[in-house]
């Protein structure tokens, strides 16, 4: 396959690079390295520290961090925008050459960003008042904009970024106007909040009417409930999160899957989504409240307040993939009642539609995460119902288990993925934040019978050591990792995969991991590693069920009870 590179055994030619995928690697690696850049400035920088400031420090006090949303959001639409309308222009931009890599201009960005932070350092300070700090802002903005520049001059070099500019036309002005409309809008739903909490408070009150009339309504305080459970609700809790998240999951599924719509009719499901999503976060809440007034309020403001948002969120996502797919008004191709189609020659035999090929390698994961949200939610401090997670996993794996069978030798394991196991478990710990600090065991399974306690940690170890490597391996280096070389997965051989697709499915594996991040990323790269160069699945799940194994070991037998 062009541009993939054939990483299995070392004897092996390692096929070179295309153009292609040299421009892709370039591109992936200039976004790492600006945004890590974006996030060390933004956590260092307070921007309360130029209140009361005139001039200059005044003007990007009140403007600086909207601009720098802008650019960002004006970077990520041009270059999705322009991927979607120019996509054959840009590969054929790329396949003709991005130049030499420059490190000399790499050196003089990295000065030229030690010339920002001076002058941040400068800046940011009360110190700085006076005479002189309109000056110093003009010096702020001159290195940063320099710096920028020689990072994509570094990169790619100005020839190319003249022809992708003379391809993609001005497709940057739809760009621009966008980025400043997501920001302003941003920054106006916060004067919604009073009305959307308002109108919240307002369902909500209709739908306990109709089970109770103990009901305690404050308006004025945003409170609402019964007598013996009431809640206030946030802004946050308003619903304009939701909407905002439904928005943004519709637009970009209709982006990606615009060839499976039918449109402008699809466009419809935004604003019916945005509702939808709304009216459910005062389902929400009532069933909150509800749960609370029976006697069990630490489920209500405990798991069940935590997970019931994504639990709504991913009914209402579910919904609007099944319409684009489904409803034959707004679907291209809707789907249909499977039917024989009797192959050419072969009058009397049938061929029966073949079933979803991402389904075995996305549902048992998905199954855990949906597990994982329904048994959070139904608990307090702890999670007794852990358990569930294994079965709906265990059951979800059994019933594919012909589809895995089919897989052949690609499920033997060798000793490389025992390797990898420990090697990851090492790095694991040795990463670990809390490395060294023993944890008492959760209190509420302390106090629980020993058959209780053993039974949950038995069922939790299961789980670590044989579901869940088993599931997230199918997911992130059976599917994920493939899926990015070729819309044809299937097709794609597990020993040639690009880098690009190692590092984004790697990265995508840490974030499920929240804090523990870099380590999880890591570690997927380690197992993507031993599978693509045995070209066996089951090298990657052994070594992750090493490794989660050898943790809960740690876990029961050291007391590291924050690792779980």
């Amino acid at each position: 396959m062009t541009g993939c590179l054939d990483l299995a055994p070392c004897h092996r030619k390692i096929a070179p690079k295309s153009p292609v995928s040299k421009f892709l690697a370039r591109l992936s690696f200039l976004f790492l390295l600006l945004v890590s850049e974006l996030l060390i400035f933004s956590l260092w920088l307070d921007n309360d520290m130029l209140s009361g400031r005139t001039g200059l420090p005044g003007v990007l006090r009140e403007w600086g961090p909207r601009s720098v949303q802008v650019s960002v959001a004006f970077g990520l639409l041009l270059i999705a925008m322009s991927w979607v309308a120019k996509k054959a222009d840009i590969l054929g931009i790329a396949e003709a050459g991005t130049g030499q890599f420059r490190p000399s201009a790499l050196g003089l960005h990295f000065g030229a960003l030690g010339l920002f932070a001076l002058a941040c350092n400068r800046l940011y300070q009360p110190s700085s008042r006076g005479a002189g700090e309109d000056l110093l802002v003009v010096c702020w903005l001159v290195s940063g904009l320099t710096a920028l520049t020689l990072a994509i001059l570094a990169f790619f070099p100005f020839p190319v970024l003249r022809r992708l500019g003379g391809a993609t036309g001005s497709i940057w002005l739809p760009a621009l106007g966008g980025s400043i409309l997501v920001v302003s809008i941003r920054h106006s739903t916060q004067s919604l909040w009073p009305v959307a909490t308002k109108t919240t408070l307002t369902l909500v009150r209709w739908m306990l009417q109709l089970y109770t009339h103990d009901i305690v309504f404050l308006p004025g305080r945003f409170r609402i409930g019964t007598s013996r459970f009431y809640v206030g609700i946030a802004p946050e809790c308003s619903g304009l999160e939701g909407v905002a998240l439904m928005l943004v999951f519709g637009t970009a599924w209709l982006v990606y899957f615009r060839r499976e719509c039918r449109f402008p009719q699809a466009l419809l499901l935004l604003p019916v989504g945005a509702v939808v999503a709304f009216l459910l976060n005062s389902v929400r809440i009532t069933a909150l409240i509800l749960i609370g007034d029976a006697g069990a309020p630490g489920i209500a403001v405990g798991g069940f307040h935590s997970q019931a948002g994504w639990l709504m969120f991913n009914l209402v996502a579910i919904g609007f993939v099944v319409a684009t797919r489904s409803v034959r008004w707004i679907s291209a191709h809707p789907a249909g009642p499977a039917v024989d189609i009797p192959a050419a020659g072969e009058e009397g035999r049938s061929n029966p539609v073949a079933p979803n090929p991402v389904a075995p390698w996305m549902l048992p994961f998905l199954g855990i995460l949906t597990a994982g949200m329904v048994s959070t939610a139904m608990t307090a401090s702890f999670e007794w119902t852990y358990p569930l997670r294994l079965v709906v996993a265990a059951t979800l794996i059994y019933y594919f288990r012909s589809t895995y069978r089919d897989a052949g030798k690609v499920w033997r394991p060798t000793w490389e993925g025992v390797a990898a196991g420990v090697a990851v478990f090492v790095a694991w710990m040795a990463l670990d934040p809390s490395r060294g600090q023993s944890e008492a065991m959760p209190s509420a399974l302390a106090a629980a019978s020993e058959a209780q306690r053993w039974g949950w940690i038995i069922c939790r170890a299961l789980a670590a050591s044989v579901t869940v490597p088993i599931a997230e391996e199918l997911a992130f280096r059976g599917f994920l990792l493939r899926r990015i070389v070729s819309e044809d997965f299937e097709s794609v051989s597990l020993k040639r995969v690009s880098w690009i697709a190692i590092i984004v499915s790697s990265v995508a594996f840490g974030l499920l991991h929240g804090n523990r991040w870099f380590a999880a990323s890591l570690a997927g790269a380690v197992y993507a590693g031993v599978q693509i160069r045995s070209g066996r699945i089951g090298n990657a799940i052994l070594a992750h069920a090493i490794t989660n194994a050898l943790i809960a070991i740690a876990v029961v037998v050291l007391g590291q009870w924050h690792l779980w």
